[in-house]
């Protein structure tokens, strides 16, 4: 019974760490978009809502673009070396977006 418990929390556990490579990525990069569609207006920018999505574009992308590194480094199957990619590849161009926006 007790292993059963264990066995369930490492799955929950493994679940969480693919989750964050592949729904942080493409968050932060939802959140970069959003933020540079908002400076291209001819309007002045709303400087709190630019600030919040450069806080969300970091929040999401820095631990996508750890776990995905980490999961390339890994000797796992391919599937989760391809999770891995996905959140390098779109944190990785959130965070480009952010540094050019700039």
């Amino acid at each position: 019974m007790l292993y059963d418990q264990h066995m369930e929390s490492l799955a929950l556990l493994a679940t969480l760490i693919l989750a964050i490579a592949i729904v942080g990525g493409p968050l932060s990069l939802l959140f970069s978009w959003l933020r540079a569609k908002n400076q291209r207006k001819h309007q002045q920018p709303h400087r709190t809502a630019l600030r919040i999505y450069f806080v969300l574009t970091i929040f999401f992308g820095a631990p996508a673009l750890a776990v995905g590194i980490r999961l390339i480094t890994l000797d796992i199957a391919i599937s989760g070396k391809f999770f891995g990619l996905i959140g390098i590849a779109t944190s990785a161009a959130a965070f480009l977006k952010l540094y050019r926006s700039r």
